[in-house]
């Protein structure tokens, strides 16, 4: 369970939380923490990285947003968590 939180608002609903076990000033670039986003009534957890990860991953993706490049490929139909899971367990037909 984290006792702390670093919160990224999307807008007065949406959010980006990195749940930390320790106080901020404890941690360091490779400190092990959960992100999950919460749009709307809906909870989408990615598990758990190192924060310099998630930051990385982060900025590239919003970069990506702000220059309109972020595209999902047309063939993506399911939600991207599922498939994610799917892919987890080794399910056959995923590319």
């Amino acid at each position: 369970m984290n006792k702390y939180n670093i919160i990224f608002p999307i807008d007065d609903v949406d959010k980006i939380i990195i749940g930390l076990e320790e106080r901020l000033e404890k941690v360091h670039c490779c400190y092990d923490a959960s992100i999950t986003l919460l749009y709307g009534d809906r909870v989408f957890g990615a598990g758990r990285d190192s924060i310099r990860e998630y930051l990385i991953n982060l900025k590239n993706i919003a970069q990506k947003v702000v220059d309109n490049t972020l595209q999902l490929h047309a063939s993506i139909e399911k939600d991207i968590g599922f498939l994610l899971n799917e892919e987890l367990q080794y399910k056959p037909g995923l590319f």
